[in-house]
C-alpha cells in the first residue's frame, strides 16, 4: 500500500503516536491509582520515619482524597499523625491531636472527616474538613463521649450523615462492663443520644458496629457464658436508627473455647456474618443467622485462611460491605498451618461463599489494626500496622509503620449524595455534655519527619510507578522521531 503523499503519512504516522500515547497514559493513571479492576497496589509505608506509629485508620471521598491517620507512641505520650494523597503523592505526615489509640477515622456526605479515638480511659470525637485535615488547628475542638471509664469500640457514618457510635464503659470494680450507644445528627454541635444496651461485656472487649441495607443496626460484643463456662458473643439489634434496643440482647457461645476477635457483618442476603478465632485452634471459622441473631447456623471454617500464630491480640478482622453487598474482609493469619509468619489476607463473601485468600502483604513482620473502608462503592482501601519480627508484644518502636493499598472492585460504581454542610445557630439551651478537658494541641517538639531509608519491605517511592509508565511513552516518541527521519531519507 503506498500512500499519496508524504503529507498523508505523516498524518498517519501522527494519529496513530496520539492514540498509543493516550494508551500508555492511561496505564500510567492506573499505575498511579493502583492497578486495574480487581489487582491490589502494591503495599506503601506512608508514616515515614515516625516511631511508635501503629492504630491506623483510613477515609476516602469518592473523588478520590485518601485521608490516613495513626497513633504513634512515644514516652508515654500518644498523638494522632496524618497523611493525604489528593493525587499522586502521600503528603508529609503531621501531628493533629494529643491521644489517639483505637482512633477511627469516617468521611461524611459534608466533606467533613470525623474521629473517634481514645486518650487513656476518656472518648472523643472531633472533625475537620477532608480540604483542611492536614492543618492542626482545623481540627475542631475535641469533646468527650463517655461517663466512666471506657474502651473504644466502632462508629459509622451514614449516608443520611447521622454518626452512630458503640463503646464499653466499667463503673464498678466488677469486671463486667456496660455497652454504650451513642448517635449524633450534628457532630460539630452535640451527640443527642446515649443509651445502656447492654451489662455484661467482658472487661476490655472491643464492641462491634454494623448496619444492614434496611437500617438496622448491630452491636456486638463478647460475654461470659454461664452455663458453657466459655466467652461467647452477644448481639443487640435497633430497627428504629438507634432510639430502641432490644431488651435482652441475644447470645451465643460454644463450649469447647472461647471466643475470640469477633466481627459481624451483614450480607447481601440480609443475613448477620459473624467472623471469629479461637486462639487455641489454627482454623479460623464463621457463622450465619438469617433471623437477626436468634438463632445460628453450623459453625465453619474458612477456606484456606488460618489464625495468625504467634498473635499480638491486635489482629482483628476488619469487614466492609461493597455497593453489591460482597463484604470483603480483611485478615491477619496464614494460608497454612506451617506457615511461620502471619500475613494480610483479602477474601470476600457474596452470601453463599468465600472466595480464595487474596495475599496483600507478607515480609515476616508481625501485623496488627487492619482496617477497611470503601469509596464510590467500588474502591477498597486497606490500612494495617506492623512491627519488628522481635517486637512481638509492648509498645511499638522504631521498626513500627502504617501502610496503606487499594483496589478497584467489579460492584457498581455508587457516589455519595452530597449533604448540605450546617448552618450555624444559636440555641436558649445547649445539649449537657460531659466535661471535658481543655484543648490540647501538640507540642513545638516534633518527631522526625524524613522519608524512611528502609522498610521492612523494598522502599516505594510514590513517584516511580509514573516514572517507569513514561519510559515506554519517551521511547515511544523516539522512535517515532527516527522513522520519519528515515523515511525522508529514503525519499
Amino acid at each position: 500500500m503506498r500512500f499519496r503523499s508524504r503529507g498523508t503519512f505523516r498524518w498517519a504516522l501522527a494519529l496513530l503516536s496520539i492514540v498509543l500515547l493516550a494508551l500508555l497514559l492511561r496505564q500510567t493513571a492506573r499505575a498511579q491509582d493502583g492497578a486495574a479492576t480487581g489487582e491490589w497496589s502494591r503495599p506503601l509505608p506512608v508514616s515515614g520515619a515516625i516511631p511508635g506509629s501503629w492504630y491506623p485508620s483510613v477515609a476516602a471521598t469518592d473523588d478520590g482524597v485518601l485521608t490516613v491517620i495513626w497513633t504513634s507512641s512515644q514516652n508515654n505520650q500518644d498523638t494522632i499523625y496524618l497523611t493525604q494523597k489528593d493525587g499522586v503523592a502521600w503528603s508529609r505526615p503531621i501531628d493533629v491531636l494529643i491521644g489517639g489509640k483505637h482512633a477511627d477515622l469516617r468521611v461524611d456526605g459534608r466533606r467533613m472527616l470525623q474521629l473517634v479515638y481514645a486518650d487513656t480511659a476518656k472518648l472523643f470525637a472531633s472533625d475537620a474538613p477532608v480540604q483542611g485535615a492536614t492543618i492542626a488547628a482545623n481540627w475542631n475542638q475535641p469533646f468527650q463521649l463517655n461517663r466512666e471509664p471506657a474502651t473504644p469500640g466502632d462508629f459509622l457514618v451514614t449516608a443520611e450523615g447521622n454518626l452512630h457510635a458503640v463503646w464499653a464503659e466499667k463503673a464498678t470494680a466488677d469486671k463486667l462492663a456496660q455497652v454504650i450507644y451513642s448517635q449524633s445528627n450534628d457532630p460539630a454541635a452535640s451527640w443527642q443520644e446515649y443509651h445502656v444496651i447492654g451489662e455484661n461485656a467482658i472487661e476490655n472487649t472491643r464492641v462491634r458496629l454494623a448496619r444492614g441495607a434496611d437500617g438496622t443496626l448491630y452491636a456486638l460484643w463478647r460475654a461470659a457464658d454461664r452455663e458453657t463456662k466459655t466467652d461467647g458473643i452477644v448481639v443487640s439489634m435497633s430497627s428504629d436508627n438507634g432510639n430502641a434496643w432490644l431488651d435482652t440482647p441475644r447470645a451465643l457461645a460454644l463450649t469447647d473455647a472461647d471466643i475470640l476477635q469477633p466481627a459481624i457483618a451483614v450480607d447481601a442476603n440480609n443475613a448477620l456474618l459473624l467472623i471469629y478465632n479461637f486462639g487455641v485452634k489454627d482454623e479460623t471459622f464463621f457463622q450465619l443467622s438469617t433471623d437477626q441473631g436468634v438463632t445460628w447456623n453450623e459453625q465453619k471454617t474458612i477456606p484456606g485462611l488460618y489464625a495468625a500464630n504467634p498473635a499480638t491480640g491486635n489482629d482483628y478482622f476488619a469487614v466492609a460491605n461493597d455497593s453489591a453487598g460482597n463484604i470483603h474482609l480483611v485478615a491477619v493469619g496464614r494460608q497454612s498451618k506451617d506457615q511461620t509468619a502471619p500475613g494480610v489476607y483479602h477474601l470476600v463473601w457474596d452470601g453463599t461463599r468465600w472466595s480464595a485468600p487474596q495475599e496483600l502483604y507478607r515480609e515476616g513482620t508481625f501485623i496488627e489494626f487492619p482496617d477497611i473502608q470503601v469509596s464510590n462503592g467500588n474502591q477498597l482501601h486497606i490500612v494495617f500496622s506492623t512491627r519488628g519480627r522481635n517486637q512481638l508484644s509492648g509498645e511499638p518502636d522504631e521498626t513500627s509503620q502504617i501502610w496503606y493499598t487499594g483496589a478497584t472492585t467489579n460492584a457498581p460504581t455508587e457516589t455519595r449524595v452530597p449533604l448540605a454542610t450546617f448552618t450555624p445557630h444559636p440555641t436558649a439551651t445547649p445539649t449537657p455534655r460531659a466535661t471535658v478537658e481543655a484543648t490540647r494541641r501538640p507540642t513545638s517538639t516534633r518527631v522526625p519527619l524524613d522519608a524512611p531509608t528502609e522498610s521492612p519491605s523494598e522502599t516505594v517511592n510514590p513517584f516511580m510507578p509514573i516514572a517507569f509508565a513514561l519510559v515506554p511513552v519517551i521511547l515511544l516518541l523516539i522512535a517515532v522521531v527516527i522513522l520519519v527521519r528515515v523515511l525522508r531519507v529514503r525519499r
